[in-house]
């Protein structure tokens, strides 16, 4: 149940970006990474403020991303949901999930380690950098391992 949700949280955010990229994207999104990376915790108002401003700038990018993501997502689940089960697939979208959205611990959840997983969202709360750099040491280590090793360690 859990690589459904981030798999479909994944298919979302890449339709989005998609969809915005030729609109200033690069530096919406650098702002954006700015501010997680000089912690989050003290701007937690510019962000509701910034997703409030994007969100009436552009409700129909957001409405059109949630309709490719289910159409995307169901074609994923009902197609090629052999594929998606397959070892070698768990270990590419929990890399994936490690560098797009590991200071969030999504890629723990991914795994089942839940307890991880709240780890790194309280870390992204504390101290959002060392989150960051956590999770792009994960990154490279789910990277750098056999898929024979991560069905072995991080079994469905």
């Amino acid at each position: 149940m859990m690589q459904k949700f981030f798999i479909i949280l994944l298919v979302f955010i890449a339709s989005l970006m998609a969809l915005t990229f030729g609109e200033g994207v690069l530096r919406s999104l650098g702002h954006f990474i700015q501010i997680i990376y000089f912690g989050i915790y003290e701007y937690w108002q510019d962000i509701f403020d910034y997703l409030g401003h994007f969100i009436s700038l552009h409700p129909y990018k957001i409405i059109l991303a949630l309709i490719i993501t289910a159409i995307v997502s169901f074609w994923l689940f009902h197609q090629k949901e052999q594929v998606i089960t397959q070892p070698n697939s768990r270990h590419k979208i929990a890399i994936l999930l490690a560098i797009f959205l590991g200071w969030l611990g999504a890629h723990r959840f991914y795994n089942n380690q839940i307890g991880l997983g709240l780890i790194y969202i309280i870390l992204s709360i504390l101290f959002t950098p060392f989150s960051i750099l956590l999770s792009l040491i994960d990154a490279l280590h789910f990277l750098f391992m056999s898929d024979e090793t991560f069905s072995i360690k991080y079994p469905h």
